[in-house]
């Protein structure tokens, strides 16, 4: 196995693929088995909560009907199980539109601030954990892991809230405090609204990212490798980033996977402080309204995002990392 492995390489990705994609299907079929059963078992009808109690019976009937909410708990659950699998998440309980139609948008806005943060956030992170790494204990180092250290010890709200009066404030509007735009519009017709919850989620994420970066480089910096390139007359610059931050990439892939999957799941704090309108806030507005099948959709999203996300990880990190499939 390990002789075809050394020889077809790509064997052992196709492997990892299968495998964690088969995983993915398991855990994501659990968390929303979970979530559905969750949702529907908690004490209360949902109808009710949302018409307010000057609705009609009449009225709370009609729609529990149109819901299928009268149905058996294992037919609701497999006619949303299987409406799921075909892209139905069914009908918002407060607008009774499609959750679909509700969710495109949002998604769209919420990948906008994501992929925007993590275009500053990696290089950013790859470029001073180098340094960092390749002097350990230097007073650059020092400034760095400090500065970015402070930022990772915030919490998302805190770091927010002041950032929204020192920049949005105290520029009286130049940049906007509040992210406020339609939610079936686009950030990028005023970009000025994704500066703070950028900024936010960049100098959070920015701590973590470095420290992994940092240390893979150090590491490397101790290697028989980068000693011999010393003796060739290797230049410091080239041997740090050519040699160090190459072969520390595995780590680096790891970690700013898990931030992606942070920055597309978990930015429900950040888009509810400059209120925002994509998934995070959307689901916040749910819960609190008690829209169970809005709830659900954002659940499955997440859950479909962070499977994603693993499956790239593990083969990326087998394709940067050769030792893992055989080579030398």
């Amino acid at each position: 196995m390990s002789a075809m492995l050394q020889q077809r390489p790509w064997i052992a990705v196709g492997v990892v693929i299968a495998k964690r994609v088969g995983a993915g299907i398991a855990l994501l079929f659990t968390v929303l088995t979970l979530a559905f059963f969750a949702a529907a078992l908690l004490p209360g009808d949902p109808v009710s909560a949302v018409l307010g109690r000057s609705a009609s019976p009449e009225r709370i009937a009609a729609i529990r009907e149109s819901l299928g909410l009268n149905q058996p708990l294992l037919e609701r659950y497999w006619n949303w199980l299987t409406g799921v699998l075909s892209g139905d998440f069914g009908k918002s309980l407060v607008s009774q539109e499609s959750v679909t139609s509700i969710l495109a948008p949002r998604i769209s806005n919420s990948l906008i601030l994501a992929g925007c943060a993590l275009l500053l956030l990696v290089p950013a992170a790859l470029v001073l954990g180098a340094y960092a790494g390749a002097s350990p204990g230097s007073r650059v180092d020092r400034i760095i892991s400090t500065s970015t250290l402070g930022f990772l010890s915030m919490p998302e709200f805190t770091l927010g809230a002041l950032l929204a009066y020192l920049i949005g404030v105290q520029s009286n509007g130049v940049i906007p405090a509040i992210s406020v735009f339609p939610a079936n519009g686009s950030p990028l017709a005023d970009p000025r609204v994704l500066v703070l919850p950028v900024l936010t989620m960049v100098l959070v994420n920015m701590g973590y990212a470095l420290r992994i970066v940092r240390a893979g480089v150090a590491e490397a910096m101790s290697s028989e490798y980068v000693k011999m390139a010393r003796l060739n007359g290797v230049k410091e610059r080239d041997i740090v980033f050519k040699y160090a931050l190459r072969n520390s990439l595995a780590p680096c892939i790891q970690s700013i996977s898990f931030i992606l999957v942070y920055l597309v799941g978990g930015v429900v704090l950040v888009e509810t402080v400059f209120q925002y309108p994509g998934i995070g806030l959307m689901a916040v507005n749910a819960t609190l309204q008690r829209d169970f099948p809005v709830i659900l959709g954002v659940t499955a999203l997440i859950a479909a995002v962070y499977i994603v996300v693993n499956t790239l990880n593990d083969a990326l990190i087998v394709l940067v990392t050769p030792r893992r499939w055989g080579q030398r």
